[in-house]
């Protein structure tokens, strides 16, 4: 690492038969021949991260079968056609995130089964098709941030029924309809913030019942049906900062026993200008937060809205000292459990 390599030659690392681990990032890294890695059958680790790679060979990986963790971030690739005609059997972490990456049609005919964490993020995928990863049965985290993505096909999470944690955040989805998310109903942590979210199906998130951390803030909601909500029976963490909501009301979700393992709710900066909130409802929440104020126009608090356990995070201090956003003008009797 960190030194001028421009080129890396043909058997370059010769006799070095035992070598476990390589590391070439922070080089200048342009070329690597097609036998560069053929000598090293115990390869376990290599990065090539920071370099500037704009092409690797289909092949090049073929002798380093033990290969496990495979670091390509932060060069120039614009494609993924190296990982085909060539089987990564034991390979568990695939980086190539911070690329240029446009297409991943190719990840469809890769044999990689052993992969467990693949990072694409800060690439400018703008569309994932279906099936995308239908031959990575055993991935667990997929990492899409930051890339270009507006539309997602039915059936493009199909066979990723070990999916843990999939990050979706900052890319340019407009909606969720119920079949964009299909096949990743096994989450436990969802990122969608900072898309471009204005509605959300009442059944995009059906049959996820075991995610416990859902992120949708940084969108442009001003409405979220409850129904929506119907199957989170495990969810803790429920992030809807940086929306355009105007109120939240919790007496339907209460009726209809949705949300009742919910111990976080943050809704910063909405427009929300009533909160109902009912104690019974409240058993499991621990934390409510809605500042800032001068986003947040609270008008009304309803009466034993909050428990003492819960704790509420409204500025509300603040508000009072400064009469320009003292726009809290009604606490109800009991409000905070006193």
């Amino acid at each position: 690492a960190y030194n001028e390599f421009k080129l890396i030659d043909n058997f370059m690392f010769i006799d070095l038969y035992h070598l476990t681990h390589v590391n070439l990032s922070f080089n200048r890294i342009e070329q690597i021949n097609l036998r560069a890695f053929t000598t090293l059958k115990s390869l376990e680790q290599l990065d090539l991260s920071s370099n500037n790679i704009k092409l690797i060979e289909c092949g090049l990986f073929r002798e380093n079968k033990r290969l496990k963790c495979l670091n390509l971030s932060s060069n120039d690739l614009v494609c993924l056609k190296f990982l085909l005609y060539q089987t990564l059997a034991n390979l568990v972490d695939l980086n190539v995130s911070n690329n240029r990456l446009e297409d991943i049609e190719c990840l469809k005919f890769v044999n990689m089964p052993s992969l467990t964490h693949l990072d694409l993020k800060a690439n400018r995928i703008g569309k994932l098709a279906k099936n995308s990863f239908r031959n990575l049965a055993n991935l667990m985290i997929l990492d899409l941030t930051s890339n270009q993505i507006d539309e997602i096909e039915s059936f493009a999470f199909k066979n990723l029924r070990k999916l843990n944690k999939l990050w979706l955040a900052n890319n340019r989805l407009v909606s969720l309809n119920p079949a964009t998310l299909q096949g990743a109903n096994n989450v436990e942590v969802l990122d969608l913030s900072m898309n471009r979210l204005n509605q959300i199906h009442p059944f995009a998130f059906r049959y996820f019942v075991k995610l416990k951390h859902l992120w949708l803030g940084s969108n442009e909601l001003n409405h979220v049906d409850i129904v929506a909500f119907r199957d989170l029976k495990s969810l803790v963490e429920l992030d809807l900062n940086f929306n355009r909501l105007d109120s939240f009301d919790f007496s339907q979700l209460e009726e209809n026993g949705y949300l009742s393992g919910l111990e976080s709710l943050w809704l910063f900066s909405n427009s929300i200008s009533r909160v109902n909130l009912t104690f019974s409802f409240s058993i499991c929440l621990r934390e409510i937060y809605l500042s800032n104020l001068r986003e947040n126009e609270l008008s009304l608090i309803s009466r034993c809205s909050f428990p003492k356990r819960v704790r509420m995070f409204i500025d509300y201090d603040k508000a009072i000292r400064d009469q320009r956003y003292r726009t809290v003008r009604s606490l109800g009797s009991g409000s905070f459990g006193i």
